[in-house]
């Protein structure tokens, strides 16, 4: 039995990181699996996309990891120079989904965007989560939506949500979810999900935002203090 800690949307918010970083471990989790957006938002997206490399045993590509490697806005030049040259190509770099069997269930796991389109919340219809059920799919675990949840969306279909460490929607707290189960095998055993929320230092997440030239920091500033999505 092995325990992953499934995780995404660290968005360069460095007190979040911490607060994770140190429940992580207390946890005494086998791997962390990344399901993307290391960067992006928040002020220091080298600190977290650093973090990430080095901890991860994979990490997927998202919708800003994309938007910012392959710098698709023209206004994102603040992230672009903190990240510097490397680091953006390693964000070109990354796949944007994996398949894994754990307890004999196929389990496919991606961002969101890019590859999601549109963006689907835990609460979306059946019928719209049908498509990303291909290939014999048991399991999808996404995060984007930086809201943590799980159910069964259809007859076979269970769909998780990991939520989002450092841009919380909803609650402005830490999110992540660890599973536990037999990795690669093929007879169905017990599989879990366990959901944490926890707090940390928003204020100080804010006002390190704000003492930069941080693109949307007002924007940025109200969402982790508040966990209310404000339109960039």
């Amino acid at each position: 039995m092995s325990r992953i800690a499934i995780y995404a949307d660290l968005h360069g918010n460095v007190p979040a990181l911490r607060a994770f970083e140190a429940d992580v471990r207390k946890r005494g989790v086998d791997s962390l699996w990344c399901l993307g957006d290391v960067v992006g938002k928040g002020p220091d997206s080298d600190v977290t996309c650093d973090w990430a490399r080095e901890n991860s045993e994979f990490i997927l590509r998202g919708n800003w990891d994309s938007g910012i490697g392959f710098k698709e806005f023209p206004a994102d030049h603040y992230y672009w120079n903190q990240l510097g040259e490397e680091r953006m190509t390693f964000l070109q770099s990354l796949p944007l989904e994996k398949y894994v069997t754990v307890s004999g269930r196929r389990i496919r796991l991606f961002h969101g965007r890019p590859l999601m389109k549109p963006l689907l919340f835990i609460q979306n219809s059946a019928e719209e989560f049908e498509p990303y059920f291909r290939g014999g799919t048991d399991v999808l675990i996404w995060a984007d939506a930086h809201r943590a949840g799980m159910r069964l969306a259809g007859q076979g279909m269970q769909v998780v949500n990991c939520g989002s460490v450092g841009n919380g929607l909803g609650m402005n707290q830490v999110q992540y979810c660890i599973m536990e189960g037999d990795l690669d095998g093929t007879e169905k055993t017990p599989i879990a999900f366990t959901f944490i929320t926890l707090d940390y230092d928003h204020e100080s997440a804010a006002l390190r935002a704000l003492e930069t030239d941080l693109p949307h920091k007002e924007n940025y500033a109200e969402e982790v203090r508040t966990g209310r999505y404000c339109r960039y």
